[in-house]
């Protein structure tokens, strides 16, 4: 058994380490780790070795483990047989056991460690990544960025309701980006196959909204189409109508809104037979819809009929440690469009950070495409920062982010992009240089959306 030339003083330093240290280390390893006292008497497995003892079967698993690496493959195949499960053989065809003796006895083993190298979390082997990366292509939701915990928790909890075919109200301001969750929402529910229609409904003119959802018959009004037009309740039939702004439609077509979202039913402009729908409504504003309430300038049995379930995505400034990641994914659209390779000076990102971003995602966006435009060299320099954002940024910067946070943020964004290319972590491995073992675990925990 090889041994560690280690020195007395530091043998004594670990020796005093307590034994819970170490728990935590393989509680948190990422790989499956069972530890055996005797061919049949299984003593410790982490969480990931749990997984594999509900899925398997405890018995199965000792059985395969106490026979040994030289009779792997038979028992093998028994175990794949009798589960049908070529999963077990994709895994455990991977795993090692290492004896461990007793210093003074190297004869008979004390335990036995067995590791499974193959293994994510949540995926079945590569086949299993590579149908989650295609799922996930085609529904594009790799717009939705963000690994904050601010961002993610509302996030999850509108993907776990988005299957429910139930009203969903966002709040939050202005460029936190509603409109690309409803999108989400939408492409994770059970109507991602039909229609998402998207309007905003302060950007168009009362006496237009109405025709703008439930279309009209032909010659409803001067200067309309003599075919008539299609509204977005109809297009949007059997899929999802995100409306945005929703604060600031008029109260009368509130009232022709709450009577469609009750009898599913709606009559065009100008028409006299109502049309029946199957839509889902996803609403969000930025106003307080209860203070509109109060003033009378929303109503009250409307609110209550689109907020079935209600989440308020986070501003910029509430969830900052996304901001150098957003930052960087929107570089490299623009170094992709423009096709160039400019990069951010270090500082340039921890100065970015210190911003309140009133404008939010929105604002940081455009700010980081005026900085690409007005460096005309590959390194984009603090000095490049928008002068009416520059005075709210420190002259000397607190150390709020340290190198190895900024380093975290950038590591994540290399990883995520290799994934999305290459759909495999075998691939990942190879194009970043990395062991398949450490692919892995970067994909675990850089790629949550893949």
């Amino acid at each position: 058994m090889l041994t560690f030339p280690h020195t007395n003083e530091y043998e004594r330093y670990l020796y005093a380490i307590e034994d819970s240290y170490f728990k935590k280390i393989l509680d948190h390893l990422g790989l499956p780790i069972f530890v055996l006292k005797s061919e049949d008497q299984l003593i410790y497995s982490n969480p990931e070795g749990n997984i594999y003892l509900e899925k398997f079967g405890i018995k199965e698993l000792i059985s395969f483990f106490s026979k040994g690496i030289l009779q792997a493959k038979a028992c093998l195949q028994t175990i794949i047989y009798q589960h049908d499960n070529p999963l077990l053989d994709e895994t455990l065809s991977n795993s090692f056991i290492t004896p461990v003796f007793n210093c003074e006895d190297h004869r008979i083993p004390d335990y036995y460690i067995v590791v499974i190298q193959k293994v994510i979390r949540n995926f079945d082997g590569d086949a299993q990544i590579q149908k989650r990366n295609s799922t996930a292509k085609k529904i594009h939701n790799r717009n939705i960025i963000g690994r904050s915990h601010e961002f993610l928790y509302p996030l999850i909890r509108l993907e776990r309701i988005s299957r429910y075919d139930i009203a969903i109200l966002l709040l939050g301001e202005s460029g936190t980006g509603k409109t690309l969750i409803a999108e989400y929402i939408h492409k994770r529910s059970n109507r991602a196959n039909a229609a998402f229609m998207s309007i905003n409904c302060g950007a168009i003119p009362a006496e237009l909204l109405e025709s703008e959802l439930f279309g009209y018959v032909p010659g409803a009004f001067t200067g309309a189409n003599n075919k008539g037009k299609n509204g977005l309740f109809l297009r949007a039939d059997g899929g999802t109508i995100f409306l945005d702004e929703i604060g600031d439609m008029p109260l009368d077509l509130q009232v022709k809104l709450l009577h469609v979202l009750e009898s599913n039913t709606f009559v065009p402009v100008g028409g006299n037979k109502p049309i029946k729908v199957d839509v889902r409504i996803i609403s969000a504003t930025n106003k307080n819809l209860l203070e509109c309430i109060e003033n009378q300038t929303f109503r009250n049995d409307l609110y209550w009929r689109i907020n079935s379930f209600i989440e308020t995505i986070p501003p910029l400034r509430d969830r900052k440690s996304d901001i150098i990641i957003l930052a960087l994914f929107f570089l490299k659209q623009y170094n992709f469009k423009n096709r160039t390779n400019k990069v951010f000076y270090p500082l340039t990102l921890e100065a970015l950070t210190h911003y309140q971003w009133p404008g939010n995602v929105r604002e940081l966006k455009n700010v980081v495409n005026r900085m690409c435009v007005l460096t005309e060299g590959p390194i984009i320099y603090k000095n490049i920062i928008p002068k009416e954002i520059h005075g709210d940024i420190p002259y000397s910067i607190e150390n709020n982010i340290s190198f190895d946070d900024l380093m975290d943020q950038i590591k994540a964004l290399v990883v995520q992009a290799a994934f999305n290319k290459n759909e495999t972590s075998t691939a990942v491995a190879h194009e970043l240089g990395i062991s398949q073992p450490t692919a892995y675990r970067l994909i675990k925990t850089y790629c949550i959306d893949c």
